[in-house]
């Protein structure tokens, strides 16, 4: 799962060599099994305040409109996009990741339907030409997947086995409650991402994420900030996020603004089978 979390991510352009490792020091070493419990406890607190696991699971898949707007022009130029801040419609299954469908709506890229199922992706450029791949070689399916996973994040993320609270961490001069999350163990592994996740103390939402990238590179780390969140079907769901190369810059990279989320209870009229 770690390792599909990670193909989410876009940070591909910085490197410095070396595994990144965003464990705190002091939990470098053998972490106290009281640490682990109370990770694990806040983790499961988060979740339940942004709806809880049972109520997510009761929806089956996701409508809406987005767009994704990069500020950084210089980075823009790497991106697959015909034109920049296009709106696209998602369609995407919540219980199955990755399984989601983009179609753009206007500009140089109208007509254009990027799919994922599984490990394929598919692109279709207006009719004219198909692409199939697979994702995990493939740099154009994190443009692909990042949307998806972005609906819902704090429930994607409950995969996880491995929790340790960290305690609090400053950001933009606000303190955050954070705890580390991982799959299979704590220490930094090829195909093993890390996660801290930044909780806001005063909504218990969650309101940051910093993590390792493997699927980009072994030494990236990146940085997610959420906002904009409205209640969805009794979900407390994210609607804006903004994407920075690491927390101490001072923009983002890109920015997505998703419109309303309509959310089914049925698969039945999936656009990707």
């Amino acid at each position: 799962m770690s390792r599909l979390v990670a193909s989410t991510l876009l940070f591909s352009l910085v490197a410095c060599g070396g595994l990144a490792d965003i464990r705190p020091e002091a939990l470098q070493t053998d972490i106290p099994r009281s640490v682990q419990d109370d990770g694990a406890q806040r983790f499961s607190q988060m979740v339940e305040a942004h709806g809880g696991m049972e109520a997510w699971s009761q929806f089956e898949t996701v409508d809406t409109t987005f767009r994704d707007e990069w500020t950084n022009w210089l980075f823009f130029q790497i991106t697959p996009y015909a034109q920049n801040n296009q709106l696209a419609a998602l369609h995407a299954r919540l219980q199955e990741f990755p399984h989601g469908r983009i179609e753009f709506l206007e500009g140089k890229g109208e007509g254009e339907v990027w799919t994922a199922k599984g490990n394929r992706i598919t692109r279709d450029k207006r009719g004219k030409h198909k692409v199939s791949l697979a994702w995990e070689d493939s740099f154009f399916a994190v443009f692909v997947l990042n949307p998806e996973f972005m609906v819902g994040t704090p429930f994607r993320l409950a995969s996880a086995d491995h929790f340790a609270h960290v305690g609090t961490r400053t950001w933009k001069d606000k303190e955050y409650d954070v705890v580390l999350l991982s799959w299979g163990d704590f220490a930094p592994q090829e195909r093993l991402d890390q996660w801290l996740l930044y909780i806001d103390p005063d909504t218990g939402l969650l309101a940051a994420t910093e993590f390792t990238i493997r699927m980009s590179g072994q030494s990236q780390t990146g940085f997610y900030h959420y906002r904009d969140y409205q209640e969805t079907e009794g979900l407390m769901l994210a609607h804006a996020m903004d994407a920075y190369l690491n927390k101490n810059d001072k923009k983002p990279v890109h920015r997505y603004a998703f419109d309303a989320f309509e959310l089914s209870t049925s698969a039945v009229s999936d656009a990707v089978q």
